[in-house]
Protein backbone atom coordinates (compact mmCIF):
# COMPACT_ATOMS: atom_id res chain seq x y z
CA UNK A 1 0.00 0.00 0.00
CA UNK A 2 1.21 3.82 -0.69
CA UNK A 3 1.95 6.16 1.87
CA UNK A 4 -1.48 8.56 2.81
CA UNK A 5 -0.61 12.06 1.27
CA UNK A 6 -2.09 14.09 4.61
CA UNK A 7 -0.64 17.32 5.57
CA UNK A 8 -2.44 17.29 8.87
CA UNK A 9 -4.13 14.36 10.85
CA UNK A 10 -7.96 16.10 11.68
CA UNK A 11 -9.27 18.93 9.91
CA UNK A 12 -10.01 22.02 12.25
CA UNK A 13 -13.34 23.55 12.30
CA UNK A 14 -14.41 26.46 10.29
CA UNK A 15 -11.03 26.46 8.15
CA UNK A 16 -9.61 25.15 4.84
CA UNK A 17 -8.85 21.49 4.84
CA UNK A 18 -5.17 21.81 4.49
CA UNK A 19 -5.07 24.83 7.77
CA UNK A 20 -4.10 22.63 10.60
CA UNK A 21 -0.15 23.05 10.58
CA UNK A 22 -0.88 26.60 10.65
CA UNK A 23 -2.74 27.06 14.00
CA UNK A 24 -0.77 26.91 17.46
CA UNK A 25 -0.89 24.15 19.65
CA UNK A 26 -2.01 24.74 22.57
CA UNK A 27 -1.22 22.78 25.57
CA UNK A 28 -1.91 24.10 28.95
CA UNK A 29 -3.55 27.47 30.52
CA UNK A 30 -4.06 28.64 33.89
CA UNK A 31 -6.79 31.36 34.55
CA UNK A 32 -7.44 33.74 31.40
CA UNK A 33 -3.83 32.34 30.13
CA UNK A 34 -3.27 30.18 27.68
CA UNK A 35 0.18 28.40 26.41
CA UNK A 36 1.61 26.62 22.85
CA UNK A 37 4.17 24.12 22.28
CA UNK A 38 6.90 26.62 21.71
CA UNK A 39 5.99 27.88 25.00
CA UNK A 40 4.51 31.45 23.69
CA UNK A 41 1.27 32.35 26.12
CA UNK A 42 -1.40 34.69 25.64
CA UNK A 43 -3.99 36.10 26.74
CA UNK A 44 -7.16 34.37 25.67
CA UNK A 45 -9.17 37.14 25.69
CA UNK A 46 -12.46 34.25 23.82
CA UNK A 47 -12.58 32.59 26.95
CA UNK A 48 -11.70 28.94 24.72
CA UNK A 49 -14.34 29.66 22.20
CA UNK A 50 -16.89 32.12 24.47
CA UNK A 51 -16.86 28.92 26.81
CA UNK A 52 -14.60 28.90 29.39
CA UNK A 53 -16.24 31.56 30.88
CA UNK A 54 -14.14 30.63 34.70
CA UNK A 55 -11.12 30.10 33.46
CA UNK A 56 -8.69 27.46 33.08
CA UNK A 57 -7.59 25.32 36.00
CA UNK A 58 -10.53 25.90 38.29
CA UNK A 59 -9.97 23.19 41.53
CA UNK A 60 -13.50 23.28 42.19
CA UNK A 61 -14.95 21.95 38.42
CA UNK A 62 -11.57 19.69 38.44
CA UNK A 63 -12.54 18.06 41.81
CA UNK A 64 -16.38 17.77 40.44
CA UNK A 65 -15.42 15.80 37.97
CA UNK A 66 -12.86 13.55 39.57
CA UNK A 67 -15.35 12.38 41.99
CA UNK A 68 -18.02 11.62 39.69
CA UNK A 69 -15.26 9.62 37.72
CA UNK A 70 -14.16 7.60 40.88
CA UNK A 71 -18.66 6.89 41.14
CA UNK A 72 -19.55 6.38 37.30
CA UNK A 73 -18.32 7.95 34.37
CA UNK A 74 -21.43 7.56 31.67
CA UNK A 75 -25.13 6.51 31.97
CA UNK A 76 -27.26 5.25 29.28
CA UNK A 77 -29.76 8.01 29.36
CA UNK A 78 -32.80 6.13 27.78
CA UNK A 79 -32.78 3.42 30.23
CA UNK A 80 -30.95 4.74 33.26
CA UNK A 81 -31.42 7.99 35.70
CA UNK A 82 -28.64 8.93 37.64
CA UNK A 83 -28.56 11.34 40.64
CA UNK A 84 -25.52 14.02 39.62
CA UNK A 85 -27.86 14.42 36.03
CA UNK A 86 -31.36 14.54 38.06
CA UNK A 87 -29.44 17.39 40.29
CA UNK A 88 -28.33 19.26 37.73
CA UNK A 89 -31.33 19.90 36.06
CA UNK A 90 -32.94 20.41 39.25
CA UNK A 91 -30.61 23.68 39.88
CA UNK A 92 -31.18 24.73 36.26
CA UNK A 93 -34.91 24.90 37.12
CA UNK A 94 -34.33 27.01 40.11
CA UNK A 95 -32.75 29.37 38.02
CA UNK A 96 -35.46 30.59 35.44
CA UNK A 97 -39.18 31.53 35.89
CA UNK A 98 -41.73 28.97 36.89
CA UNK A 99 -43.01 28.83 33.69
CA UNK A 100 -40.14 26.54 32.69
CA UNK A 101 -40.20 23.40 34.07
CA UNK A 102 -38.19 20.60 32.64
CA UNK A 103 -35.00 19.95 30.85
CA UNK A 104 -33.64 18.40 28.21
CA UNK A 105 -30.24 17.40 27.81
CA UNK A 106 -27.88 17.62 24.42
CA UNK A 107 -24.50 17.84 24.00
CA UNK A 108 -24.13 21.34 22.46
CA UNK A 109 -25.37 24.81 21.48
CA UNK A 110 -26.10 23.88 17.60
CA UNK A 111 -28.10 20.34 19.19
CA UNK A 112 -29.40 22.66 21.55
CA UNK A 113 -31.05 24.74 19.05
CA UNK A 114 -31.73 22.20 16.55
CA UNK A 115 -33.88 20.60 19.44
CA UNK A 116 -35.91 23.34 19.82
CA UNK A 117 -37.24 23.54 16.24
CA UNK A 118 -38.27 19.97 16.57
CA UNK A 119 -40.13 20.12 19.75
CA UNK A 120 -41.60 23.53 18.16
CA UNK A 121 -43.01 21.62 15.24
CA UNK A 122 -44.53 18.72 17.10
CA UNK A 123 -45.86 20.89 19.98
CA UNK A 124 -48.08 22.47 17.25
CA UNK A 125 -48.62 19.34 15.31
CA UNK A 126 -50.26 17.88 19.19
CA UNK A 127 -52.12 20.96 19.12
CA UNK A 128 -53.94 20.15 15.76
CA UNK A 129 -52.15 22.86 13.81
CA UNK A 130 -49.84 21.36 11.36
CA UNK A 131 -49.66 24.97 9.05
CA UNK A 132 -47.87 26.40 11.86
CA UNK A 133 -44.59 25.08 11.38
CA UNK A 134 -42.48 27.91 10.25
CA UNK A 135 -39.55 29.61 12.47
CA UNK A 136 -38.74 33.04 12.15
CA UNK A 137 -35.13 34.11 13.11
CA UNK A 138 -33.53 37.45 13.05
CA UNK A 139 -31.16 38.35 9.60
CA UNK A 140 -27.76 38.76 12.02
CA UNK A 141 -28.74 35.62 14.03
CA UNK A 142 -26.30 32.82 14.54
CA UNK A 143 -27.85 29.20 16.65
CA UNK A 144 -25.63 26.76 15.01
CA UNK A 145 -23.90 23.99 12.20
CA UNK A 146 -26.89 20.78 12.61
CA UNK A 147 -29.18 21.37 9.27
CA UNK A 148 -32.15 22.64 11.02
CA UNK A 149 -29.76 25.14 13.51
CA UNK A 150 -27.96 26.52 10.04
CA UNK A 151 -30.96 26.48 8.70
CA UNK A 152 -32.18 29.13 10.95
CA UNK A 153 -29.00 31.02 11.24
CA UNK A 154 -29.06 34.32 9.06
CA UNK A 155 -25.68 35.15 9.04
CA UNK A 156 -24.65 31.69 7.50
CA UNK A 157 -27.28 31.85 4.87
CA UNK A 158 -24.99 32.12 2.06
CA UNK A 159 -22.50 29.27 3.29
CA UNK A 160 -25.17 27.16 3.74
CA UNK A 161 -26.78 27.31 0.34
CA UNK A 162 -23.67 24.54 -0.67
CA UNK A 163 -25.22 22.14 1.61
CA UNK A 164 -28.72 22.50 0.43
CA UNK A 165 -31.57 22.19 0.09
CA UNK A 166 -31.82 23.44 3.65
CA UNK A 167 -34.79 22.63 6.24
CA UNK A 168 -37.84 24.55 4.73
CA UNK A 169 -39.76 27.71 6.40
CA UNK A 170 -37.87 29.59 7.61
CA UNK A 171 -38.17 33.72 7.81
CA UNK A 172 -35.58 36.05 8.38
CA UNK A 173 -36.91 39.21 10.59
CA UNK A 174 -34.74 42.48 10.37
CA UNK A 175 -31.89 42.89 12.92
CA UNK A 176 -31.73 46.60 14.45
CA UNK A 177 -27.89 47.70 13.46
CA UNK A 178 -27.23 51.48 13.78
CA UNK A 179 -25.22 51.77 10.32
CA UNK A 180 -23.39 54.77 11.69
CA UNK A 181 -23.39 55.39 15.01
CA UNK A 182 -22.50 58.93 15.22
CA UNK A 183 -25.71 60.41 13.40
CA UNK A 184 -29.37 59.65 14.17
CA UNK A 185 -31.07 56.46 14.76
CA UNK A 186 -33.79 57.43 16.83
CA UNK A 187 -36.37 56.19 13.22
CA UNK A 188 -34.23 53.04 13.08
CA UNK A 189 -37.16 50.92 14.96
CA UNK A 190 -39.79 53.17 13.19
CA UNK A 191 -38.51 51.26 10.14
CA UNK A 192 -38.58 47.58 11.20
CA UNK A 193 -41.37 47.88 13.12
CA UNK A 194 -43.07 48.61 9.94
CA UNK A 195 -41.65 45.89 8.05
CA UNK A 196 -42.56 43.66 11.49
CA UNK A 197 -46.16 44.55 10.90
CA UNK A 198 -45.92 43.05 7.33
CA UNK A 199 -44.14 39.86 8.08
CA UNK A 200 -46.46 38.77 11.17
CA UNK A 201 -49.29 39.58 9.12
CA UNK A 202 -48.82 37.95 6.23
CA UNK A 203 -46.80 34.87 7.95
CA UNK A 204 -47.90 34.69 11.71
CA UNK A 205 -50.62 32.57 11.72
CA UNK A 206 -47.86 29.73 10.12
CA UNK A 207 -45.06 30.43 12.63
CA UNK A 208 -44.63 27.94 15.33
CA UNK A 209 -41.33 29.51 16.99
CA UNK A 210 -39.72 32.74 17.10
CA UNK A 211 -35.84 31.75 17.59
CA UNK A 212 -33.56 35.34 19.59
CA UNK A 213 -30.50 35.62 20.62
CA UNK A 214 -30.93 38.38 23.96
CA UNK A 215 -27.57 40.02 22.37
CA UNK A 216 -26.15 38.65 18.98
CA UNK A 217 -23.15 36.92 19.01
CA UNK A 218 -22.14 35.96 15.65
CA UNK A 219 -23.62 38.88 14.41
CA UNK A 220 -21.28 40.88 16.36
CA UNK A 221 -22.08 41.68 19.81
CA UNK A 222 -25.09 43.13 19.41
CA UNK A 223 -27.25 44.23 22.43
CA UNK A 224 -31.17 44.05 21.36
CA UNK A 225 -33.17 47.20 22.04
CA UNK A 226 -35.97 46.80 24.58
CA UNK A 227 -38.06 48.33 22.55
CA UNK A 228 -37.25 45.71 19.59
CA UNK A 229 -37.57 42.92 22.10
CA UNK A 230 -40.85 44.13 23.28
CA UNK A 231 -42.29 44.07 19.61
CA UNK A 232 -41.58 40.32 19.34
CA UNK A 233 -43.07 39.64 22.38
CA UNK A 234 -46.34 41.47 21.75
CA UNK A 235 -46.29 39.39 17.88
CA UNK A 236 -45.51 36.21 19.66
CA UNK A 237 -48.02 36.60 22.30
CA UNK A 238 -50.70 38.05 19.59
CA UNK A 239 -50.24 34.80 16.72
CA UNK A 240 -49.32 32.46 19.56
CA UNK A 241 -46.14 31.78 18.65
CA UNK A 242 -43.54 29.72 21.09
CA UNK A 243 -40.47 32.64 22.04
CA UNK A 244 -37.25 30.74 22.30
CA UNK A 245 -34.36 32.19 23.53
CA UNK A 246 -31.34 31.07 22.54
CA UNK A 247 -28.80 31.57 25.27
CA UNK A 248 -25.78 29.24 24.00
CA UNK A 249 -23.87 32.39 24.26
CA UNK A 250 -25.66 34.50 26.47
CA UNK A 251 -26.15 32.35 29.17
CA UNK A 252 -24.45 31.50 33.01
CA UNK A 253 -23.37 35.19 33.58
CA UNK A 254 -21.37 36.37 30.30
CA UNK A 255 -24.09 39.38 29.63
CA UNK A 256 -23.70 40.38 33.59
CA UNK A 257 -26.65 38.49 34.22
CA UNK A 258 -26.97 34.66 34.70
CA UNK A 259 -29.35 34.81 31.64
CA UNK A 260 -29.48 37.17 28.72
CA UNK A 261 -33.28 37.45 28.77
CA UNK A 262 -32.96 38.96 32.31
CA UNK A 263 -32.11 42.70 30.95
CA UNK A 264 -35.82 42.09 29.57
CA UNK A 265 -39.25 41.83 30.39
CA UNK A 266 -39.85 38.65 29.17
CA UNK A 267 -40.75 35.18 29.52
CA UNK A 268 -39.48 32.48 27.13
CA UNK A 269 -41.22 29.45 26.07
CA UNK A 270 -37.67 27.27 25.48
CA UNK A 271 -34.20 28.34 26.44
CA UNK A 272 -31.94 26.86 24.57
CA UNK A 273 -28.26 26.51 26.94
CA UNK A 274 -24.76 25.62 26.23
CA UNK A 275 -20.81 27.24 26.00
CA UNK A 276 -20.66 28.09 29.39
CA UNK A 277 -22.97 25.41 31.08
CA UNK A 278 -19.94 23.95 32.69
CA UNK A 279 -17.05 26.00 31.94
CA UNK A 280 -16.52 24.37 28.40
CA UNK A 281 -14.94 21.60 30.28
CA UNK A 282 -17.17 18.75 28.72
CA UNK A 283 -19.86 18.66 26.20
CA UNK A 284 -23.36 19.40 27.43
CA UNK A 285 -26.55 21.70 26.76
CA UNK A 286 -29.69 21.56 27.06
CA UNK A 287 -33.39 23.06 26.25
CA UNK A 288 -35.64 24.28 28.83
CA UNK A 289 -39.16 23.71 27.87
CA UNK A 290 -42.20 25.28 29.48
CA UNK A 291 -45.39 23.69 31.68
CA UNK A 292 -47.49 24.79 28.24
CA UNK A 293 -44.68 22.66 26.05
CA UNK A 294 -44.75 19.45 28.68
CA UNK A 295 -48.55 19.30 29.17
CA UNK A 296 -49.17 19.43 25.14
CA UNK A 297 -46.39 16.24 25.08
CA UNK A 298 -47.93 14.64 28.40
CA UNK A 299 -51.71 15.24 27.52
CA UNK A 300 -51.05 12.79 24.36
CA UNK A 301 -48.55 10.65 26.47
CA UNK A 302 -46.40 10.84 23.76
CA UNK A 303 -41.96 11.35 23.44
CA UNK A 304 -39.72 13.93 22.16
CA UNK A 305 -38.07 12.05 19.65
CA UNK A 306 -34.90 12.87 20.21
CA UNK A 307 -31.24 11.43 21.58
CA UNK A 308 -27.26 11.99 21.66
CA UNK A 309 -26.19 8.82 23.41
CA UNK A 310 -23.61 11.53 25.93
CA UNK A 311 -27.44 13.24 26.41
CA UNK A 312 -27.17 14.45 30.27
CA UNK A 313 -23.67 12.31 31.02
CA UNK A 314 -23.26 12.35 34.59
CA UNK A 315 -19.44 13.74 34.53
CA UNK A 316 -20.79 16.64 32.57
CA UNK A 317 -23.39 17.44 35.06
CA UNK A 318 -21.13 16.93 37.57
CA UNK A 319 -18.74 19.82 35.95
CA UNK A 320 -21.97 21.86 35.13
CA UNK A 321 -23.50 21.78 39.23
CA UNK A 322 -19.51 22.91 40.33
CA UNK A 323 -19.62 25.56 37.76
CA UNK A 324 -23.19 26.91 38.64
CA UNK A 325 -21.73 27.02 42.08
CA UNK A 326 -19.57 29.60 41.50
CA UNK A 327 -21.38 31.40 38.72
CA UNK A 328 -24.51 31.98 40.44
CA UNK A 329 -22.61 34.76 42.96
CA UNK A 330 -24.11 38.39 42.45
CA UNK A 331 -20.79 39.48 43.30
CA UNK A 332 -18.99 37.83 40.61
CA UNK A 333 -22.08 39.15 38.09
CA UNK A 334 -21.68 42.08 39.04
CA UNK A 335 -18.01 41.64 38.63
CA UNK A 336 -18.78 40.63 35.18
CA UNK A 337 -20.82 43.62 34.70
CA UNK A 338 -18.48 46.46 36.25
CA UNK A 339 -15.54 44.75 34.26
CA UNK A 340 -17.33 44.80 30.90
CA UNK A 341 -18.12 48.76 31.44
CA UNK A 342 -14.70 49.41 32.04
CA UNK A 343 -13.49 47.37 28.92
CA UNK A 344 -15.78 49.13 26.66
CA UNK A 345 -15.03 52.57 27.90
CA UNK A 346 -11.23 52.42 27.80
CA UNK A 347 -10.96 50.80 24.17
CA UNK A 348 -13.35 53.16 23.11
CA UNK A 349 -11.19 55.90 24.25
CA UNK A 350 -8.23 53.82 23.13
CA UNK A 351 -9.47 54.03 19.48
CA UNK A 352 -12.36 56.80 18.88
CA UNK A 353 -9.66 58.58 16.51
CA UNK A 354 -8.54 55.81 13.94
CA UNK A 355 -9.46 55.64 10.95
CA UNK A 356 -10.82 52.37 11.08
CA UNK A 357 -12.83 51.60 14.70
CA UNK A 358 -16.85 52.56 14.57
CA UNK A 359 -18.11 51.35 18.11
CA UNK A 360 -18.02 49.12 21.25
CA UNK A 361 -20.85 47.49 21.74
CA UNK A 362 -22.34 44.59 24.03
CA UNK A 363 -23.14 43.34 27.60
CA UNK A 364 -20.95 42.07 30.51
CA UNK A 365 -18.33 40.30 29.16
CA UNK A 366 -19.50 40.28 25.63
CA UNK A 367 -17.61 42.61 23.57
CA UNK A 368 -17.98 43.47 19.96
CA UNK A 369 -15.60 45.90 18.24
CA UNK A 370 -16.37 47.09 14.87
CA UNK A 371 -14.39 48.20 12.22
CA UNK A 372 -15.09 50.21 9.23
CA UNK A 373 -12.78 51.22 6.22
CA UNK A 374 -13.52 54.99 6.98
CA UNK A 375 -15.72 57.47 9.03
CA UNK A 376 -17.00 58.53 5.95
CA UNK A 377 -18.56 55.95 4.36
CA UNK A 378 -18.97 53.62 7.10
CA UNK A 379 -18.37 50.98 4.80
CA UNK A 380 -17.29 46.94 6.14
CA UNK A 381 -13.54 46.19 5.96
CA UNK A 382 -12.89 43.43 3.62
CA UNK A 383 -12.88 39.57 4.73
CA UNK A 384 -8.90 39.45 3.99
CA UNK A 385 -8.36 42.84 6.69
CA UNK A 386 -10.65 41.27 9.52
CA UNK A 387 -8.48 37.66 9.25
CA UNK A 388 -5.16 39.71 9.00
CA UNK A 389 -6.06 41.60 11.70
CA UNK A 390 -7.02 38.05 13.81
CA UNK A 391 -3.79 37.33 13.14
CA UNK A 392 -1.46 39.94 14.15
CA UNK A 393 -3.63 39.94 17.63
CA UNK A 394 -2.22 36.36 17.85
CA UNK A 395 1.33 37.41 17.19
CA UNK A 396 1.28 40.10 19.97
CA UNK A 397 -0.30 37.30 22.46
CA UNK A 398 -4.13 38.24 22.70
CA UNK A 399 -6.69 36.14 21.07
CA UNK A 400 -9.63 37.87 19.70
CA UNK A 401 -12.28 36.41 17.48
CA UNK A 402 -13.95 37.89 14.53
CA UNK A 403 -17.04 38.66 12.81
CA UNK A 404 -17.83 39.22 9.18
CA UNK A 405 -21.37 39.81 8.28
CA UNK A 406 -21.06 41.85 5.19
CA UNK A 407 -22.19 44.68 4.45
CA UNK A 408 -24.01 45.09 7.75
CA UNK A 409 -21.09 44.91 10.23
CA UNK A 410 -17.50 43.37 10.63
CA UNK A 411 -14.61 43.73 13.42
CA UNK A 412 -13.27 41.51 16.19
CA UNK A 413 -15.03 39.91 19.35
CA UNK A 414 -13.51 40.29 22.94
CA UNK A 415 -15.25 37.48 25.62
CA UNK A 416 -12.66 37.32 28.42
CA UNK A 417 -13.35 35.06 31.41
CA UNK A 418 -15.04 36.17 34.54
CA UNK A 419 -12.10 36.12 36.22
CA UNK A 420 -10.73 38.79 34.61
CA UNK A 421 -8.91 41.24 36.64
CA UNK A 422 -8.55 44.76 36.47
CA UNK A 423 -4.76 44.59 35.52
CA UNK A 424 -5.46 41.81 33.05
CA UNK A 425 -7.97 44.37 31.20
CA UNK A 426 -5.42 46.98 31.41
CA UNK A 427 -3.22 44.57 29.66
CA UNK A 428 -5.84 43.77 26.74
CA UNK A 429 -6.22 47.36 26.16
CA UNK A 430 -2.53 48.03 25.64
CA UNK A 431 -2.44 45.36 23.34
CA UNK A 432 -5.56 46.67 21.71
CA UNK A 433 -3.64 50.13 21.55
CA UNK A 434 -0.25 48.79 20.54
CA UNK A 435 -1.67 46.67 17.37
CA UNK A 436 -3.75 50.07 15.96
CA UNK A 437 -1.10 52.40 16.46
CA UNK A 438 0.81 50.14 13.56
CA UNK A 439 -2.26 48.56 11.53
CA UNK A 440 -4.26 51.14 9.27
CA UNK A 441 -6.55 49.67 6.69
Amino acid sequence: MGTKKMLYPYVHPLKPVSYGPKLPEIIRGEGIYIQDTQGKVYIDGISGLWNVSLGYGNPKIREAIINQLDEIPYVNPIQHSNPTTAKFAELLLELVPENIVNVVYTCTGSESTELAIKIARKYNQLKNRPHKNKIAALDLSYHGTYYGSMSISGVDRGISEDYGPNLSGMIFLPTPVKKNPTIDNSNILEVIEKELHYIFNREGQNIAALIMEPVLGSGGSIPLPTEYVQMLKDFCQEYDILLVIDEVATGFGRTGKMFGFEHFNIEPDVICLSKGINNGYLPLGATLISNKIYEAFLDQNTQIDHLSTQNGNPLACAAGIGSLQLINDTTLLNHVTNMGEYLRSEIHSTLNNHKNYSETRGKGLMIGIELIKNKKSYECLSYSHINELVQIFTQKGLIVYPFYNHPRTTGIHLFPPFTLTKQEAEEIVKIIKKVFEQVIF
